[in-house]
C-alpha cells in the first residue's frame, strides 16, 4: 500500500494494508477471514460485471459505452494497491483527480460512483445522486454504525460506514469476523432526512475515503473543518486543488487505535472490487516465475522421457 507520513492526527494506511490475506504488516494486520469467498457476485449497475472482498481489481480501462448514464468515460483498470484514499472527498483515484478535490466528470478507476453527499453540490457530488439511485453499482447506498463490545478493545468509540448496499453488507461481514464489530440494521442513506440514523454520517465526520471516494468511514462526535460544506466547495469556479485544503483537524486522542487500525484495514482488505482474474493471492515476481516454469518443465520431462 502507498506510504503516508506517520502523523499522529492522520489516520494512515497500514504497510501491506491491501493483501487481504496473512501478514498485513503493522499490529494486527491479520488477513481478513473470509474475504476470498467463492467466485464473484453479480453487481446491479455494472452490466454483468462480477465483484468480491477477495478481488484484486485490475484490468483494463474501458470507455463507458453509449446508453449509460456516465457514456464515454473512463472505468477501470484499479487495483487494491491504491484502494485507501485520504480524509478528504475526492481523494484515491489513481488517474483522473488532475489534483483537484471536484469530483464531477471524472472517470471511475473501480467502476464504482463516488459516494452522493447531498443534498448540496459538495465538489461535483450531484451528479451521482440521488442516494437511493437504483442505478448506483452495488445498489443504493447505505450506512450502519461500527462498534464493539468486546473486552479485548474496552472502548466505546462508534464509526460508521457509508457506501453502495452491496458494499456495506460486504464490509460489515468483515468486519464482525475480524474486530469484534457488533450486528446492527443497515439504514438506507438520506441526507435530507431528520431521522439521524438515516442521515449520517456528515461529510465533515468522515476520517477515510476509499475506493476513488466510493466508500467512506467516519467517527461519530469528529468534526473536520477541512472537509466543511462552505461555498467554496459548492463552486467549481477555482478549480479546487488538494494543495489549497486545509489540514485535516487531528482525531481524537483518546481513540482506541487498535480497534481503529482493525476497522481501516479490514476495511480497506474487503471493500468489493471488480473481478479481473486477480485474487489476494500474493504476485508472483520474476524469479518465482521462472521457478514455476522451470519445476514444470522436470516434471514434463519426468512424464515423458
Amino acid at each position: 500500500m502507498p506510504t503516508v507520513a506517520h502523523e499522529s492526527h492522520l489516520l494512515y494506511p497500514r504497510k501491506g494494508g491491501g493483501g487481504g490475506r496473512g501478514g498485513g504488516g503493522g499490529k494486527g494486520g491479520k488477513g481478513v477471514k473470509g474475504s476470498r469467498g467463492g467466485g464473484g457476485k453479480s453487481i446491479s449497475g455494472l452490466g454483468g460485471k462480477t465483484t468480491s472482498a477477495g478481488s484484486r481489481g485490475g484490468g483494463s480501462v474501458t470507455t463507458i459505452p453509449a446508453g449509460s448514464r456516465f457514456t464515454g468515460r473512463q472505468a477501470g483498470g484499479a487495483t487494491r494497491d491504491n484502494v485507501y484514499g485520504g480524509s478528504y472527498y475526492g481523494s484515491g483515484y489513481p488517474y483522473g483527480s488532475y489534483g483537484s478535490t471536484w469530483v464531477g466528470g471524472r472517470p471511475f478507476p473501480y467502476y464504482y460512483w463516488p459516494i452522493y453527499v447531498g443534498p448540496h453540490e459538495y465538489y461535483g457530488s450531484s451528479e451521482y445522486g440521488p442516494a437511493n439511485s437504483t442505478e448506483r453499482p452495488g445498489g443504493p447506498m447505505y450506512t450502519i454504525s461500527v462498534y464493539t463490545t468486546d473486552a479485548k478493545y474496552n472502548t466505546s468509540d462508534v464509526y460508521r460506514i457509508l457506501g453502495d448496499q452491496d458494499s456495506v453488507a460486504t464490509v460489515l461481514s468483515a468486519l464482525q469476523s475480524n474486530c469484534s464489530v457488533a450486528g446492527g440494521n443497515m439504514f438506507n442513506y438520506d441526507p435530507t432526512s431528520d431521522d439521524l440514523a438515516h442521515s449520517l454520517p456528515r461529510t465533515e465526520s468522515i476520517i477515510q475515503w476509499y475506493r476513488s471516494s466510493s466508500f467512506a468511514l467516519s467517527l461519530d462526535g469528529y468534526n473536520n473543518s477541512a472537509s466543511a460544506v462552505t461555498p467554496s466547495a459548492l463552486s467549481n469556479a477555482t478549480q479546487q486543488l488538494v494543495t489549497a485544503l486545509q489540514p485535516p483537524t487531528p482525531l481524537p486522542s483518546h481513540l482506541n487505535r487498535a480497534f481503529l487500525d482493525c476497522v481501516n484495514y479490514t476495511t480497506a482488505s474487503s471493500v468489493p472490487l471488480i473481478d479481473a482474474g486477480l485474487s489476494n493471492l500474493p504476485p508472483v515476481n520474476g524469479l518465482g516465475l521462472l521457478f514455476v516454469l522451470w519445476a514444470t518443465l522436470i516434471l514434463f520431462k519426468q512424464s515423458f522421457l
